[in-house]
């Protein structure tokens, strides 16, 4: 689990992070088996993401958001998960503009 800030132009949201790894023991894995996550190739790295800020939401697929800032931020994390330190800022914005400059 992964503590962390997600900012974006005037927005500052508080979310937590977990990665869903298939292979991993103890009982909480068990548990995230039980639910469905983990089972397949394709769900092994799944994040589910959770807003801590104003209604509290949480989704495993990073296309679910409703709104973009969450949606980037969750896809990224669902690609780096492991480069995120836990009680870290994830700026969209700056990930936006560096992903324009890259394209």
């Amino acid at each position: 689990m992964k503590r962390l800030l997600i900012t974006d132009s005037m927005t500052a949201i508080s979310a937590d992070a977990y990665r869903v790894s298939e292979g991993a023991a103890g009982l909480g894995e068990a548990i995230a088996h039980r639910a469905g996550f983990g089972r397949a190739d394709a769900q092994s790295g799944y994040v589910i993401l959770v807003r801590l800020t104003g209604r509290v939401e949480a989704h495993s697929d990073w296309s679910h958001w409703g709104d973009a800032t969450m949606r980037a931020a969750h896809h990224w994390l669902a690609e780096h998960f492991d480069e995120h330190p836990h009680g870290g800022e994830l700026n969209v914005e700056a990930l936006r503009l560096a992903m324009a400059v890259t394209a």
